[in-house]
């Protein structure tokens, strides 16, 4: 099979996720999700231009983490909320929370050890919760302790308290949610009901002793790592199963595939780069693999991919050659390619800031890092930087204005990079921790300047407050700007 593997269409969200031990995000030095420790987005904006909380119906990423004096959030004021961005409420001091009718999906961490959060309500509009979205809350913890099913949404199976060896999922549940049983110990057969559609992330990792799973014969999805490191054998994977994940079923003993092979995914978290551990394939490490009753090999299900050709290619009209290098891990079985894009992508973002186009000369490019052994398109270096200089074909007039790069954020937000321009050799440099659409343009109008960029004062800003990502919210310089004028007339009128 020569096909890369497709985002899993279980979590098809405006967003991505990330890379804890078994896939969430970056974590902290105890383990935990934490957004400062390897989201530098989280740590210290490369820009100053406003960031909101909530961008195309979707509370941002990061928007109140930490923010210990929210103790409650109207859902309802302003414009419908679809859905709600991981680490989100993380940390907060949340008490309470109704989540509207309108969101759809909860990502990665939203409320990850929001510590005094003890009631929650889940609409079934809910078709999606990423990997510890509650965890460490006190309502996920007083619902496991009561030793049942916590099941809600649409019907999300979000984990389990008991410690019986045999299970049966309760008929109507369609998701097992990710992580749902992992490190169950005491789990030996689980019986899945005809209801069920998807198998989530790490649903049944680590649960060593897990042999025996029957029914299901409705999945279509198996997320990455479902089964990864787990006893089961004898299992056949049902007909109805069109989408394998990474790992899905890494160091089981035996399983079959269907007659007709199931495609190979990936979860979001995969697209991280310290993620390298998950990209595995779908049966890495098991002990017996057959389709139609014989040994079944093929790269991305039982062996990675072959890694081929240079580590950077440039493929552009804008750029004549250039180098690229990542920090903290070798480039060795990854593969970069810079390519033209067309900067329209940026225009809607762009505009909501300077409440204008993109100027007449933006060149537009891609930036493009694939994991060749797995063929998964890395979007999030976390901790890591890739650094790039490139050779401009043609030399700017630097007298006309300054070098802009502007790319978006992981909620579509613009966002403006540091860029260095070496007249002497004519070459750009710049650093990225994401990778998204860029836009390199030259400034020659008369804006207010502010960093990475230019920004009409009068532009329109949607009526969300700002995330405090950055030093001033601009708005702020109109205040400033008549407070010190004033302040000069009332010297002036002392002097006088």
């Amino acid at each position: 099979m020569g096909e890369a593997p497709k985002p899993q269409s279980s979590v098809v969200f405006e967003g991505e996720l990330g890379n804890l031990s078994p896939g969430g995000e970056e974590t902290s030095a105890d383990g935990a999700p934490d957004a400062s420790a390897g989201d530098p987005e989280a740590r210290e904006k490369w820009t100053s231009l406003p960031k909101y909380v909530v961008a195309s119906g979707r509370i941002t990423k990061t928007a109140f983490y930490g923010k210990k004096d929210l103790t409650q959030y109207d859902f309802t004021e302003g414009k419908p909320i679809r859905a709600i961005g991981e680490l989100s409420f993380a940390r907060s001091g949340l008490s309470a929370v109704n989540i509207p009718q309108t969101v759809s999906s909860i990502g990665y961490g939203a409320f990850y050890h929001a510590d005094d959060l003890r009631q929650v309500s889940i609409p079934k509009s809910v078709e999606y919760i990423g990997p510890k979205a509650f965890a460490g809350t006190p309502w996920l913890a007083e619902r496991l302790s009561a030793g049942g099913f916590v099941i809600e949404g649409n019907g999300i199976l979000l984990g389990y308290g008991g410690s019986d060896k045999r299970l049966e999922i309760p008929e109507g549940v369609k998701v097992i949610g990710p992580e749902a049983f992992m490190g169950n110990t005491a789990l030996e057969e689980v019986v899945l009901p005809d209801s069920l559609k998807e198998i989530g992330e790490g649903a049944f990792q680590d649960c060593a002793a897990l042999k025996t799973v029957t029914g299901g014969n409705g999945v279509t999805g198996i997320a990455d790592r479902a089964f990864h490191h787990t006893a089961l054998e004898n299992y056949r994977i049902p007909e109805s199963v069109r989408e394998l994940g990474l790992g899905a079923f890494a160091g089981v003993r035996s399983v079959s595939l269907p007659e007709k092979l199931p495609a190979l995914s990936f979860a979001p978290s995969a697209e991280r780069l310290a993620n390298a551990a998950n990209r595995i394939p779908v049966f890495a490490g098991a002990l017996s693999v057959t389709k139609n009753g014989a040994p079944f090999a093929e790269p991305g299900y039982t062996a990675a991919f072959t890694p081929e050709g240079e580590f950077f290619t440039l493929s552009s009209s804008v750029f004549s050659e250039g180098e690229a290098s990542l920090s903290g891990v070798t480039s060795d079985g990854y593969a970069l390619v810079l390519a033209d894009e067309d900067p329209s992508a940026l225009e809607e973002a762009f505009g909501r800031i300077y409440g204008t186009t993109l100027p007449d000369n933006a060149k537009g490019f891609s930036l493009t890092l694939t994991d060749e052994k797995s063929r998964v398109p890395i979007r999030q270096l976390g901790k890591n930087l890739l650094s790039v200089t490139l050779s401009l074909n043609e030399a700017p007039d630097m007298s006309r204005g300054g070098l802009h790069l502007v790319t978006l954020d992981a909620d579509g937000q613009l966002e403006a990079l540091p860029v260095d321009y070496a007249a002497e050799t004519g070459t750009v440099s710049f650093s990225v921790s994401h990778l998204s659409p860029f836009a390199l343009y030259q400034n020659e109008g008369e804006r207010v300047t502010v960093t990475g960029g230019t920004l009409n004062a009068m532009a329109p800003l949607d009526d969300t407050p700002a995330t405090g990502d950055i030093p001033l919210d601009p708005r702020l310089f109109l205040v400033l700007g008549l407070f010190f004028a004033g302040l000069a007339v009332l010297v002036g009128a002392g002097k006088r």
